[in-house]
């Protein structure tokens, strides 16, 4: 096979498309026979001028993009998860965020302009918002100052499922990035990788264990927000972050 980059737009509103990355996919493993593709309509659109088809979707088990690509005169096709978030950071109607005055607001209600809570975590670098560096940043203690952020956009979705800890006590989208305490460090963790026994932390510090993590699996409307300088908010009386950059340089499977 020869090298290629898939192309990966974001679908906007008005039909046109947005480059989010590129991926490299010169070693993508062969698979066979094809599954039924989940596709979710808004989220992603793939054009790969080296193969006769391709198709993205959004993975709901995993809160991940997934690319077949069928490869020009083959009947076998490429499979690949690129690593990158496509359910949107969002939490349900109704979720209270923490503003700078100590005041509670539906994030159905927060407007660009509104100033939160947030923290400056030690370790945490304000600068860098790729999925990658929030994914794999981690400190062994906590370290953090109560400071303000405001928001700078709002956007709201409709997901095919999301996720309920502890009964409805926070209700988020599969990609949305927890702060949570494993038992060993404190890490960013999408609601798919929270697990029952792991711990939420809030804004003074001390933690609430998750006992039950439930799947709700039927469309629901989400909402996002997005703060600087901080990346970091207050949701239900959690830490929280806001939406991750998707990079824009290829990524080696």
């Amino acid at each position: 096979m020869s090298d290629v980059y898939l192309e990966i737009y974001q679908t906007n509103p008005t039909g046109s498309y947005t480059l989010q990355s590129l991926v490299w996919a010169s070693t993508l493993p062969n698979q066979s026979p094809p599954y039924s593709l989940n596709a979710f309509a808004g989220y992603t659109h793939i054009t790969c001028p080296a193969y006769g088809y391709s198709h993205s979707y959004c993975d709901s088990s995993t809160g991940y993009q997934g690319v077949d690509v069928y490869h020009d005169g083959a009947c076998g096709y490429y499979q690949y998860n690129n690593g990158l978030s496509c359910d949107p950071n969002c939490l349900v109607a109704g979720t209270l965020v923490t503003m700078a005055d100590g005041t509670t607001k539906p994030i159905e209600e927060v407007v660009v302009g509104d100033v939160v809570q947030s923290y400056d975590i030690q370790g945490l670098d304000r600068d860098n918002e790729t999925e990658e560096y929030v994914r794999n940043w981690s400190v062994p203690s906590l370290d953090h100052s109560v400071v303000t952020a405001t928001v700078q956009s709002t956007k709201n979705a409709t997901v095919p499922r999301v996720i309920s800890f502890n009964s409805g006590m926070l209700v988020a989208s599969a990609s949305h990035a927890h702060f949570v305490y494993d038992g060993e460090k404190y890490l960013f963790k999408k609601s798919t990788a929270v697990k029952a026994g792991e711990f939420f932390v809030k804004a003074d510090g001390s933690l609430q264990e998750i006992f039950t993590v439930t799947n709700i699996d039927e469309p629901t409307v989400v909402y996002e927000i997005n703060v600087e300088e901080c990346d970091v908010y207050t949701a239900e009386g959690f830490i929280t972050h806001n939406p991750a950059v998707k990079e824009l340089d290829p990524i080696e499977p």
